[in-house]
């Protein structure tokens, strides 16, 4: 039989929700894990306003053992949360308007 994990994804930035969508994304972490993923449900930003029965936004992962599924499942958080680190880092995005980074002669 084949193993089944998800793993959601609706409360992730935009872009990594994206990024995780596209086939080579996709592909790549069959590659590396022997599972299949598919982008399942629907993006709610509001858990309140959603229907009776709707899905968040998920990742399925099967695979033909346990193993492959969980490695797959680790690819898939891998991913995401590289890209939402990386959302977080963007120069000149910060509250203040200076790049994100620290520098050590200010303190700041």
């Amino acid at each position: 039989g084949n193993f089944v994990e998800e793993f959601e994804i609706n409360d992730y930035p935009e872009i990594c929700r994206k990024r995780i969508s596209t086939r080579e994304s996709l592909q790549s972490i069959e590659e590396l894990s022997g599972a299949k993923c598919w982008v399942r449900g629907r993006h709610w930003p509001d858990p309140r306003k959603m229907p009776e029965g709707a899905r968040r936004l998920y990742v399925e992962i099967t695979g033909p053992t346990q193993i492959s599924v969980q490695k797959g499942k680790n690819e898939v958080r891998k991913m995401v949360e590289t890209l939402a680190i990386r959302t977080l880092n963007i120069p000149g995005m910060s509250s203040m308007g200076r790049s994100g980074r620290y520098d050590p002669a200010t303190g700041r």
